[in-house]
């Protein structure tokens, strides 16, 4: 940036008034409140947070092609270009493997997904299907209407008896849930059986305690959708069942692996229409080295972009100017709409995912960034927490871009060539949060079904946690489309999606601010190698 903008940058900064950080966190604050207390008025501001990210999103597109290529032009040679490219992909690649591994270590030691059943639904199931002799060899009608009563006394306890519409409510979310437990058994029981004709390799026996153990997972997975159920009413709750039912061909590793080549060499205005970040990302770095490689030819292209970069990086500074009110109004609207039952229900998985996160975003990162770039995590976190407060309000790694950028660059002093090149890359491969969600996530819908996944597994997990975060588009909730190849490579039912969607935003919010965190302390640490390397280039001569 030249040095007229950062001098206003620094007479604006001595003006009267809050700082916008001091803004974002005040407006964090009330909007939690609002959506707590008030939460039908907070659902009516939600229009004033839609417009925010509307503006956000209004710049990405334009914001990375124009960055793009005045970085590429900045770095000069192709070889400087696949220099900082390599290394960008390497270090990004090695710390959302180490978030993998972070998410794996907490579920496995946390356990979230092993709550006990409640006392009267535990003891209905050790009545029905304990008190068989051996091994069972079928799921009997009187076994699940049995379960069922048993399931609508519990969703029944603590309601109103004079409140008909509540508990005819619970009526029929035992019945759904009596039936969803049969066909998970039934299911259980087919695939332990051996096939006719095969006498080699046949399927374990079924003993007493896997029997419990598959029967007591299935009840509370059930527990899960029938609370959800509660909350959102019989419909909503078949709604959220059914999505996560829907049939279709199986997103595996090699289909997911052909749709990011598609992804990369889509038609550029196709790509730029459909917001594929990754699609535009190539695009403006191969415009950007052929007009490098043009000269003089391709030189008033290149001040055009430089021209245009100036012009976006002051949209940019316009719109902040609108972050607090954005903020408010979409930390009100979220807090309003996940409500506190859920939050409860599900809150040993979510304090996991939490304090996973904490691990990762604010242990780990910082030791990189002091061992490998040299920077004071704190003083770099205060130059950049206006961005992280933007990621954390709009759950959007793409819509904090233009954010990211104006700090790393104006406040954290990130070179502007390093910035426009290493940010855009990184919102769309470097999804550590997104990687160690979907790793706990995983798990935790195994040790709800009681599905018991030994080491070979969790590394299968791991690798497809890691490639899936790569693909996971920088908006929100995205995932969660992604959970599907990871829950598919080990086996995992589909349905356990529905299990965490009722809490998904609230993470969704926190792993995309350690997203962009990540993003944010990548860009320092590779210009602090950049200008290393200069400045040993420039001693040498």
């Amino acid at each position: 940036m030249t040095e007229t903008v950062q001098n206003k940058e620094k007479e604006s900064e001595k003006k009267p008034g809050l700082s916008l950080t001091t803004q974002i966190g005040i407006a964090l604050v009330l909007g939690i409140a609002l959506g707590v207390w008030f939460p039908d008025v907070a659902i009516s501001f939600r229009f004033v947070g839609e417009i925010f990210m509307a503006a956000l999103k209004m710049l990405i597109v334009p914001l990375i092609v124009v960055t793009m290529i005045v970085g590429v032009a900045s770095l000069g040679t192709p070889k400087e270009l696949g220099r900082l490219g390599g290394r960008a992909v390497i270090y990004y690649f090695a710390t959302t493997a180490l978030a993998v591994v972070v998410g794996l270590i907490a579920v496995n030691l946390m356990k979230p997904g092993e709550a006990p059943l409640p006392a009267n639904i535990q003891t209905s199931l050790q009545k029905t299907l304990g008190s068989q002799k051996g091994s069972p060899t079928s799921l009997s009608m009187k076994h699940v209407s049995q379960i069922q009563k048993a399931f609508e006394a519990h969703l029944v306890d603590g309601l109103d008896k004079k409140d008909d519409k509540k508990r005819k409510k619970a009526a029929v979310l035992a019945q759904q849930a009596s039936a969803s437990f049969a066909v998970t058994l039934r299911t259980y029981l087919k695939s332990q059986v051996a096939p006719k004709g095969k006498t080699k390799e046949k399927a374990a026996p079924i003993t007493q305690a896997m029997w419990m153990q598959r029967a007591t997972g299935a009840l509370r997975a059930e527990l899960v959708f029938a609370r959800v159920g509660m909350r959102q009413t019989v419909k909503a709750a078949a709604e959220l069942r059914a999505r996560s039912q829907r049939k279709g061909p199986p997103l595996t590793v090699d289909r997911f692996l052909y749709m990011q080549i598609k992804k990369i060499l889509m038609n550029p205005f196709e790509a730029m229409a459909k917001g594929n970040v990754l699609g535009i990302i190539v695009f403006s770095l191969l415009l950007g080295l052929v007009l490098v490689t043009l000269g003089a030819r391709g030189r008033p292209a290149l001040d055009l972009a430089e021209s245009l970069n100036e012009a976006m990086m002051k949209l940019v500074e316009w719109i902040m100017l609108l972050t607090p009110y954005g903020v408010f109004s979409l930390i009100a609207y979220q807090v309003a709409r996940s409500g506190w039952d859920i939050l409860l229900l599900l809150g040993k998985y979510m304090l996991c995912v939490l304090v996973a996160l904490f691990v990762h975003g604010f242990i780990i990162l910082p030791i990189l960034l002091l061992i490998l770039g040299r920077r004071s995590p704190l003083q770099f976190f205060s130059q950049v927490r206006s961005a992280l407060g933007v990621a954390f309000s709009t759950s959007s790694s793409s819509a904090t871009l233009p954010v990211s950028m104006e700090v790393s660059e104006h406040n954290a002093q990130v070179p502007a060539k390093v910035s426009g090149f290493v940010l855009p890359l990184g919102a769309t491969i470097n999804m550590d949060g997104t990687a160690l969600y979907e790793a706990i996530a995983a798990l935790f819908i195994a040790q709800i079904y009681g599905i018991d996944l030994g080491l070979g597994a969790q590394i299968l997990i791991f690798m497809t946690a890691a490639l899936a975060a790569i693909g996971a588009a920088g908006i929100p909730s995205a995932g969660t489309v992604t959970m599907v190849m990871v829950l598919s490579a080990v086996g995992l039912p589909l349905s356990g999606i529905g299990l965490i969607l009722a809490v998904d935003r609230v993470l969704d919010m926190c792993r995309t601010t350690v997203n962009v965190w990540g993003d944010l302390i990548g860009a320092a640490i590779l210009g602090r190698w950049e200008q290393d390397e200069e400045g040993q280039a420039e001693a040498s001569t």
